[in-house]
């Protein structure tokens, strides 16, 4: 079994990478004016929030292990449609 410090190490590099591609892909969007950077840091931004919630959730709000991954597989799925959409949906 995978131990807990483990999950916090990779919620936390997680949350660390999908900030900065956030971060990278708003500055770019804000420099270019094109909507796939607009739509791709929004979905790294709900991954990052997923991780964060996922976190704070299991840390802070005494949720159990498996209701605070569901929350976080929620925003993943729900960022990388975004992303999807970014990449396929936008002209």
């Amino acid at each position: 079994m995978v131990s807990i410090e483990i999950l916090r190490v990779v919620r936390i590099v997680t949350l660390i990478l999908a900030g900065i591609v956030a971060y990278l892909a708003a500055k770019s969007y804000r420099r270019g004016g094109g909507r796939i950077m607009l739509y791709l840091s929004l979905g790294f931004s709900l991954i990052a929030l997923g991780a964060l919630l996922s976190g704070v959730f299991f840390e802070f709000f005494a949720f159990q292990i498996e209701e605070s991954y569901a929350v976080e597989s929620v925003l993943i799925a729900l960022g990388l449609a975004v992303i999807v959409y970014s990449v396929y949906g936008t002209k």
